[in-house]
């Protein structure tokens, strides 16, 4: 209710030679100080911005415009993350992302040219933009992963939790010293243990990427054999622990938008 009162509030229509102009909030300013000249004149600006405000409120055509700017502000967001993103991938993991893009683009491609039932291609369609945002996602922590794995080394930190607790051992290690090195030691345990629970989750992320690439793959294959009739399922869970970052505005931006395209 409030978006659609101050959509109607300072709505700009386009004036030429001036631009964009609040016409409506000038009209209550100028009853505004007219009125402390003659008193009516504020009654008579109340009623008509009474009226103007009730009159956008309940018109589903204007709610339908507030909705749709709003809908094309989220896309456009949505469109500047992924921008950058992508970006911040490496060349062949961008290579990758849009090869799959290219795959999800010609099977929309052949559901068009062999007049697929509307509601299965819409259903479809949403479906391959989650699947391409959530491949994203799964690059991004394939690539965050692999710079971890190449930054440190299992032997090193091994090493360096060996070295701690020997040092730990010795009698003359005064007590500031003994706190600080227990610190470190329990610092690297962590770090140890990050490596460790990386690898699970790297296994993990580079089986899920091959699925989806596959599950592109047999949709594009029954597209181009007129068998595009079918769901197309992703039997993955997209909410995995380790995805759960700032991307998830960007898949959910994509979703809307496709969802009320």
């Amino acid at each position: 209710m409030v978006k659609y009162l101050k959509e109607a509030f300072w709505a700009s229509p386009h004036m030429p030679g001036l631009g964009q102009v609040p016409v409506n909030a000038l009209a209550v300013a100028a009853f505004g100080i007219f009125g402390f000249a003659e008193s009516w004149i504020w009654l008579v600006g109340l009623g008509l911005e009474t009226a103007y405000l009730y009159a956008c409120f309940t018109s589903e055509r204007f709610r339908r415009l507030v909705d749709a700017k709003e809908l094309v502000l989220e896309s456009a967001e949505a469109t500047k993350k992924k921008t950058e993103l992508v970006a911040s991938l490496t060349p062949p993991r961008r290579d990758r992302l849009r090869r799959l893009e290219a795959r999800c683009g010609r099977i929309l491609q052949s559901y068009r040219q062999t007049n697929v039932d509307s509601a299965i291609a819409e259903a479809n369609e949403v479906t391959l933009k989650q699947i391409a945002a959530f491949y994203l996602r799964l690059l991004l922590v394939e690539q965050n992963l692999a710079e971890l794995e190449a930054e440190t080394t299992e032997p090193s930190l091994r090493k360096q939790i060996e070295t701690l607790e020997s040092a730990l051992k010795e009698t003359t290690l005064s007590e500031s010293g003994r706190e600080s090195k227990a610190a470190t030691l329990h610092i690297l345990e962590k770090r140890l243990a990050n490596l460790s629970r990386g690898r699970a989750v790297m296994d993990e992320v580079c089986s899920d990427l091959q699925r989806l690439e596959a599950k592109v793959e047999l949709a594009l294959e029954n597209a181009r054999m007129a068998r595009g009739t079918e769901i197309i399922a992703t039997e993955i869970d997209m909410n995995r622990p380790f995805l759960e970052d700032n991307l998830s505005d960007f898949t959910l931006g994509a979703e809307n938008t496709e969802q009320n395209g």
